[in-house]
């Protein structure tokens, strides 16, 4: 019995859902959850102010000041240093050859169950 594709996009480990989760939720704008929250009429959000975040505010401002303090001979933005380029990589971008690969191991495992059914005739999990 052949899996379906639609099957075999469902067929996703927990990692591979935390990754894609933690990866939603960074893309994500401070004013969506706020404008969500606002929707629902839960809370008197009409009322309230809510204040942009912003980039600039006193805690960057100290910790550039005390980096500059430092005289590096090559020094590093404080968005730099809080946030490095290579934390912020989930995961590499799938090639190709790497759906080729799951797909073929998925379709290999499916016919190697079938023929462990058949030749027994028990599905070998009992």
């Amino acid at each position: 019995m052949e899996l379906s594709v639609v099957a075999k996009l469902y067929n996703v480990d927990v990692r591979q859902a935390v990754l894609w989760s933690i990866e939603s939720w960074n893309d994500l704008s401070s004013t969506t959850p706020v404008s969500c929250w606002k929707k629902t009429g839960l809370l008197d959000y009409y009322t309230c102010e809510y204040a942009e975040p912003d980039e600039d505010d006193g805690i960057t401002e100290e910790l550039t000041a005390m980096l500059s303090r430092l005289h590096a001979s090559n020094p590093m933005s404080v968005d730099e240093l809080l946030n490095p380029p290579e934390e912020n990589v989930l995961m590499e971008d799938p090639t190709d050859e790497d759906f080729c690969r799951v797909f073929t191991n998925s379709e290999y495992e499916a016919r190697s169950e079938l023929t462990s059914v058949d030749a027994t005739g028990e599905d070998g999990n009992a």
